[in-house]
């Protein structure tokens, strides 16, 4: 399961996440970007909020199960 983390301290809440993530992961509300449903994060295969975030502020972290 893929988790989004946002890092406060660099994210300026441009808003281009919210934007180009195509299945509603982030929003903004009261002038901040959140993250809203990390469940439908679809991971590294995707990555698009990462990849356009030009203050590298988004992580996408990948929980492997323990077997």
């Amino acid at each position: 399961m893929a988790k989004p983390e946002i890092d406060p301290e660099k994210c300026v809440h441009c808003q281009d996440c919210v934007a180009i993530c195509p299945v509603g992961v982030y929003r903004f509300v009261n002038k901040r970007v959140e993250v809203l449903d990390p469940q439908s994060c679809l991971g590294p295969s995707c990555q698009m909020c990462a990849d356009s975030c030009w203050k590298m502020a988004i992580s996408i972290k990948v929980n492997v199960p323990s077997l």
